[in-house]
């Protein structure tokens, strides 16, 4: 399958995660604020909580693998008619979240149809790319992946703040909308394996039996805590905002301006990274990714203290930089740990578990203790640089358990 690959597809996956990490910052960075702001929240506790719930889907993202594994719809293809009915609830979603007046139940399934959505058209693109990538590309495409999605996060930003701020809220949802659509339609000109016995399941019964397999695996335990502690680990990211607004009382404007500033970095630490890790992977070359991380976490208690925006500004870009070459690894390891013929559901699985560390665990269980000690954000942040340290221990144990490897 793989030699339906080409190096140009690199730039329509780069497109699709681009114009996703628009749409995804605009609903994880920016909708707190605005339940916050303007649906009357009472604390950035509960504001972050129910966006944190609004993300449901991207917890249980192996659902999706297992219907787009399995479930071709005619002779659409196996991956495609998905994608269009993404789409259908992205649209939804963004059209309709704006009409709420409160955080209601209505205006949470809004937000969940969102999520359904995005997470959905990633499940379907990651399956893909995947199953048509070579060996010698896999960290290129996981490193274009979380670099373009970086890329759109950092355009979310700027763009859909200054339409919050000229033209209000209802407008920037509108808008983002079109990245929803539009991403889905590029992505269509990608090939995919025929349908046929040999290129993909056709029963679902087979499926189960090979992934309880999979999942019987003694490296299970390994793999689960590293997803999730690797996971919890960026929790930084989804708080971003919230951050740059409690600790350090940007507007909306500085608030895109500072993303902007992360998602550059972040572009080019995740291709950087890509372009490092295939050339040669070592176990050196990832404990200094995650000293570099851990580092910057550890440095980001003073930056509250200097009352200096170009310092600031410099420790987004480091922050964006290190955690999106650490966040495109860790994407490596999951495609690294993706079962061939189960593409979607593993690659999901994993994805899902680091998802459920991002937002529901880590983000929730660092702001919720800056409130219940009444102290920064940033404080309890640095439990993430102890995630990562067992993060150390565990790709050792995956990966590297009979190398002794002293190189850089």
């Amino acid at each position: 399958m793989t030699e339906l690959f080409k190096a140009w597809h690199l730039s329509i996956f780069s497109l699709f995660y681009l114009g996703q990490g628009y749409s995804l910052a605009s609903l994880a960075l920016l909708l707190p604020l605005y339940i916050l702001n303007e649906l009357g929240a009472r604390t950035y506790a509960e504001s972050y909580t129910i966006s944190a719930i609004m993300l449901f889907p991207w917890y249980i993202k192996i659902v999706f693998g297992l219907i787009s594994d399995n479930f071709p719809i005619s002779k659409f293809g196996r991956r495609k008619p998905y994608l269009m009915i993404a789409t259908l609830f992205s649209a939804f979603g963004w059209l309709t979240l704006g009409i709420h007046q409160t955080s209601s139940i209505y205006f949470i399934i809004s937000g969940i149809c969102l999520a359904i959505g995005s997470a959905l058209a990633d499940t379907v693109i990651d399956a893909l790319a995947v199953e048509i990538t070579p060996q010698q590309y896999i960290s290129r495409i996981q490193g274009v992946a979380w670099g373009s999605r970086g890329l759109g996060i950092g355009l979310a930003g700027i763009i859909a703040t200054q339409l919050v701020v000229k033209s209000g809220w209802l407008s920037m949802f509108y808008i983002t909308s079109i990245f929803g659509i539009g991403i889905s339609i590029i992505v269509l000109i990608l090939p995919e394996a025929d349908l046929n016995p040999e290129n993909y399941i056709s029963k679902f019964d087979l499926t189960m039996i090979i992934l309880k397999e999979y999942l019987k695996s003694p490296k299970n335990k390994y793999r689960f805590l590293f997803f999730f502690l690797s996971g919890s680990s960026l929790a930084i990211v989804p708080l971003l905002a919230i951050i740059m607004e409690m600790e350090f009382h940007y507007s909306v404007e500085i608030i895109g301006f500072a993303a902007l500033t992360f998602a550059i970095g972040a572009f080019f630490g995740a291709i950087l990274n890509g372009i490092l890790f295939d050339i040669k992977d070592t176990f050196s070359r990832i404990k200094l990714l995650i000293i570099s991380f851990s580092t910057i976490i550890l440095t980001s208690l003073i930056f509250v203290f200097l009352n200096n925006i170009i310092i600031e500004f410099s420790f987004y870009f480091l922050i964006g930089m290190t955690s999106g070459a650490f966040e495109g690894y860790q994407l490596k390891v999951i495609q690294e740990e993706t079962e061939e013929r189960l593409e979607g559901t593993i690659f999901s699985l994993w994805t899902s578990v680091s998802n459920l560390g991002q937002f529901a665990f880590g983000g929730f269980i660092i702001i919720q203790l800056a409130v219940l000690m009444k102290v920064n954000v940033l404080i309890p942040l640095q439990i993430t640089t102890l995630f990562l340290i067992l993060c150390l221990f565990l790709i050792r144990k995956m990966k590297y358990v009979n190398l002794i490897d002293t190189e850089l």
